[in-house]
């Protein structure tokens, strides 16, 4: 039989505490039953929605709660109780009793709850996706706690009687609905495109530029998830003062065309876009402790059984300290023994690892450490073959110049035009090898830059065949190409080229004499059924082993141990065709082809491209 867990023990023990606990404290606690539940009711009637919500919305006014002294003084006399906000790190914040709120007011009770005006916010606005161009990017509690947000919603009922659709901030359409028609006109919004500007002074002002930035930064948000939403502009009456806003809504929303797409669009851009506005000037998240302030009678337990309740807690704190030592003796070990091997690790000892015995978490945790180790060390060894690797590649063209260069200079080879072509051939080795380490630490950096077009795919690679005939014809091998003439797909044609010409060279290089290349173009679904275009290049030479093909777009791999460029070319050629499909969002494949030879698929997605 297995032994139990750590959780395990830990229940174990737990229970062995309670009931020790229950026994002892059972005769003592049944008359403190009554008073007892009669005071968990009052603590539970003392959680004042009226006092949360008053200083939810005062938290919603202003950046910080240090002017809440008063509001607390004001709730505290009305409900004779003493109220301190603190920080979440329990620092004192305000306080009924004074304007130095100690530690003392809160002491050891528990939060009686948690103050978020930012939440409050933040669930108005995502509780509907606006459908109507008179639909505020500000919701009521936000406004109902700013100096002019009364005002603004009135002006947005009195004094709005013009509407414009935005033509100049990424809207291309006409109206799309959830605006009156007879009403509405063609406009430029730039003016109002930033925080900077609108019209007038003071709260009215400040509100009116806050939603003219937020409802524009949504709708932005939503083109970008692909949410058809209309910008518009609302233009105050002359005479009366209303600052121009922006508002944004998705039409057809109030009538049930709403999907939920739509509304997990709304509410990550609602919620991103108010996060970033309203941080700064939102009071931070804070703790509420409301105590009593009257004295509570002591009851019949306090008056009669209180030494006999102190010994018995007493016994109960022995039996877990002795269950707690037993318990722990047994976890530390193992932890004593994680402890010292990171130590190690971290000293560079990557062969370090714990032995583990046991199913519980600890030994969990030992197998999750040395899983990690293991990881850890054959990334070390791969980095220290890639030195090698890299050194190997640039040894060779560097001893190549250097001993044309001293048979040149000590006059044993005459320095004429194929001398000079010797040595141009042996840089240009080594400017292809500094290039392909070039592209694919750009890769590795996220700094792989590419310009995608909706172009054919077919051109770009007919346009990659034509360039390597010439080097084909020299080997005596024929290029064929065969599949779909046309193939529309977004595509960086010169990265394409790039990795068309890496896979023919390859083919080319291991086809045999009078051999034959094939590239095949066709249509294809990707593997999430996307649709999308298949390039394929299939020759008939020696193939790849099926122990090598995991390993075929490793950095530096060759199936030949000789490791010469004939046989195997710089050995980086196959990694980048792999770092710039997957900068197409597509995926490639090796593979053995039928008959004999290799075969390597290129899938890439049909959709629509991303610059």
């Amino acid at each position: 039989m297995r032994s139990p867990g750590l959780l395990g023990r830990s229940i174990l023990a737990s229970v062995l505490v309670a009931a020790v606990a229950s026994v002892a404290t059972a005769v003592l606690t049944a008359d403190a039953v009554r008073s007892s539940a009669e005071r968990e009711q009052v603590r539970v009637a003392d959680v004042d929605r009226t006092i949360v919500d008053r200083l939810e919305a005062f938290g919603r006014g202003g950046p910080e709660w240090a002017g809440a002294g008063a509001l607390l003084g004001e709730l505290a006399a009305s409900s004779e109780r003493l109220i301190v906000v603190t920080n979440v790190d329990g620092a004192p914040l305000a306080s009924s009793a004074g304007s130095d709120p100690g530690q003392r007011e809160v002491g050891t009770q528990d939060p009686t709850a948690v103050l978020d005006p930012l939440a409050g916010i933040l669930a108005a606005a995502t509780a509907a996706v606006p459908a109507a161009y008179d639909e505020l990017a500000l919701p009521a509690p936000l406004l109902a706690a700013r100096a002019g947000g009364g005002d603004l919603r009135a002006a947005l009922r009195r004094d709005y009687d013009l509407t414009g659709i935005c033509l100049d901030v990424e809207a291309d359409e006409g109206p799309s609905g959830g605006v009156p028609g007879d009403v509405t006109v063609l406009t430029s919004c730039r003016d109002l495109a930033s925080t900077r500007a609108g019209a007038g002074r003071g709260g009215l002002a400040d509100l009116a530029r806050l939603q003219s930035a937020v409802a524009l930064e949504e709708y932005r948000c939503l083109q970008r998830r692909g949410v058809t939403s209309q910008l518009t502009r609302l233009f105050g009456a002359d005479g009366s003062g209303a600052p121009d806003l922006l508002t944004v809504h998705v039409p057809g929303a109030a009538d049930g065309a709403r999907t939920s797409s739509v509304s997990r669009a709304w509410n990550d851009c609602a919620t991103a876009v108010l996060t970033r506005h309203l941080r700064a000037s939102v009071a931070p998240s804070a703790v509420l402790y409301v105590s009593e302030t009257r004295a509570v009678e002591r009851g019949l337990v306090d008056r009669v059984g209180g030494r006999r309740i102190v010994l018995a807690l007493v016994v109960i704190l022995v039996v877990a300290v002795v269950a707690s030592l037993v318990a722990s003796r047994r976890v530390l070990r193992p932890v004593r023994r994680l402890t010292e091997a990171t130590q190690q690790m971290a000293a560079g000892e990557l062969a370090t690892r714990v032995p583990v015995t046991g199913h519980d978490e600890v030994a969990r945790l030992g197998r999750s450490f040395n899983e990690m180790a293991q990881a850890l060390g054959e990334a070390d060894d791969q980095r220290r073959r890639m030195v090698s690797d890299v050194a190997h590649e640039l040894r060779t063209p560097l001893s190549n110049l250097r001993g044309y260069l001293e048979a040149g200079h000590d006059g044993v080879l005459e320095r004429d035009d194929a001398w000079t072509g010797s040595l141009l051939e042996e840089v240009a080795l080594l400017q292809h090898v500094v290039d392909d380490l070039g592209v694919l630490a750009q890769a590795d950096a996220g700094r792989l830059a590419l310009h995608p077009v909706d172009g054919d795919v077919a051109a770009t690679v007919d346009t990659a065949l034509l360039a390597m005939r010439g080097a084909a014809e020299s080997r005596s091998v024929t290029l064929a190409r065969t599949g779909l003439a046309s193939a529309p797909a977004p595509h960086d044609p010169l990265r394409l080229r790039q990795v068309v010409a890496n896979l023919v060279s390859n083919a080319v290089r291991h086809s045999p004499e009078g051999a034959t290349v094939t590239v095949d173009l066709r249509a294809d679904a990707g593997p999430d059924d996307r649709p999308g275009v298949v390039v394929e290049v299939a020759d008939r030479g020696a193939g790849i082993a099926a122990k090598h093909l995991p390993h075929v777009f490793e950095r530096f791999f060759r199936a030949d141990p000789s490791r010469t460029r004939e046989t195997g070319g710089s050995g980086l050629g196959l990694a980048i065709v792999e770092q710039l499909v997957g900068a197409h969002g597509g995926a490639v494949t090796a593979g053995q082809r039928a008959g004999g030879g290799a075969v390597f698929t290129v899938w890439l997605p049909a959709g629509r491209s991303q610059d």
